[in-house]
């Protein structure tokens, strides 16, 4: 019952991320916002790596070189430093130009986090030794995890009808309803996801051509697979499971 309970507050914790990463807060509350998500997404990664690393590095090579930049510290910090920035931004841009709805695709996320990480931590302990047994049933839970919600998510997004003020491919007034949906208090955010979603309704608009037939909704399904922001989801969840318990499996 204790362990549901952690759970569950740490799916809702996620989930409080992404309400405040939606939220106006301004310049210095996103940015805030977007170091806390990528600070705990980069303890998820600097484990993971690591521990990868420590333990099967000698197994893959005696180069002194090679082995100082799989195994030294700062390398991997530095790594996953900018790989969690980037999985952080993209985030947070996701979840600011993703419809209402759609955020219901990182609830149904947590849920199958929840119910998967235990199965996926007693398969990989006993199919892998124990010191990387926990780096790769994190690997495996988010490859799963995320392929369902992926799948779901786009494929309700390629069959969604076109928005309806968009009357014909290319609508010269599609930069006017871009400004009327997309609207942040953070001047250099606001320009990024106006750009980005002046890109997306053309590609719906694309569908009103006479050109295209149903095909095309098989190309729409493919250009919004979009598993990045999942991706960091199922980090940020991991990370915050771990806070508190995490053990270290790897030797110094």
């Amino acid at each position: 019952m204790l362990d549901f309970k952690r759970k569950f507050f740490v799916a809702s914790g996620c989930i409080l991320f992404i309400v405040f990463a939606r939220l106006d807060m301004g310049r210095s509350g996103t940015v805030l916002i977007a170091i806390a998500i990528a600070a705990l997404i980069f303890l998820e990664l600097f484990f993971i790596r690591k521990t990868l690393f420590d333990v099967y590095a000698d197994a893959l090579t005696e180069h002194k070189v090679v082995m100082f930049f799989l195994k030294h510290r700062v390398i991997n910090a530095v790594l996953s430093a900018i790989v969690a920035s980037w999985l952080a931004l993209y985030l947070l841009i996701h979840v600011n130009l993703a419809a209402p709805a759609n955020l219901g695709f990182f609830v149904l996320l947590g849920i199958l986090l929840m119910v998967l990480l235990p199965s996926a931590d007693k398969l990989a302990k006993s199919v892998v030794k124990e010191k990387p047994s926990i780096a790769f049933s994190r690997i495996g839970l988010v490859f799963i995890a995320v392929l369902m919600t992926v799948l779901l998510d786009g494929a309700s997004n390629a069959f969604l009808p076109i928005d309806s003020r968009i009357k014909e491919a290319f609508d010269e007034d599609i930069p006017l309803y871009v400004i009327d949906d997309v609207k942040h208090s953070f001047l250099y955010l606001q320009h990024f996801l106006r750009t980005l979603a002046f890109l997306n309704y053309n590609v719906q608009s694309i569908g009103l051509s006479d050109q295209v037939g149903s095909w095309f909704q098989v190309v729409k399904f493919l250009l919004l697979l979009s598993p990045t922001p999942y991706v960091a989801f199922s980090l940020l969840y991991l990370s915050l499971s771990s806070i508190g318990k995490r053990r270290v499996v790897a030797e110094p």
